[in-house]
């Protein structure tokens, strides 16, 4: 082999090498590259995991606060109710206005513990079919 020959192996040998080395940096590149993408692609399963907790959080509070919600409705109408039931009963509030019937009893600690709202004009007292019910063993259907 001449000298010629030797420079131009050499050279070849040489190109091979940097080829080499141009092809492990890319590997060694690519391997970076593929190493952050994993990450990243754990940190956004992370993230939608939670994400999910949190709505899945948020439907239960929302099927709470409807069943709250619903409960308060609820709780209105029947005081709503129980309110009606009163009046027809002639139940009065002492800071109501009109004539009011109002209890009498020997014990003074028992006088005035109850009263009873009545309409302007004529007012049907009785235990049924009447303006003021007051159901009891002596009540006849219907007072005037």
């Amino acid at each position: 082999m001449g000298e010629d020959e030797l420079v131009e192996e050499q050279n070849h040998n040489s190109e091979e090498g940097d080829r080499d080395k141009i092809l492990m940096e890319k590997e060694r590149h690519i391997l970076e590259r593929e190493k952050e993408m994993n990450q990243l692609i754990e940190a956004k399963e992370r993230e939608i995991l939670l994400l999910r907790e949190q709505v899945r959080c948020h439907q239960v509070l929302n099927e709470k606060t409807k069943s709250l919600e619903q409960r308060l409705k609820e709780t209105e109408m029947q005081q709503q109710q129980a309110l009606d039931t009163l009046r027809q009963m002639g139940v009065a509030e002492k800071n109501e206005g009109g004539p009011v019937l109002i209890n009498l009893n020997e014990d003074p600690q028992l006088s005035e513990k109850l009263s009873y709202k009545l309409k302007i004009g004529t007012t049907c007292i009785g235990s049924s079919d009447c303006d003021l019910l007051l159901p009891g063993l002596h009540t006849d259907n219907v007072h005037w």
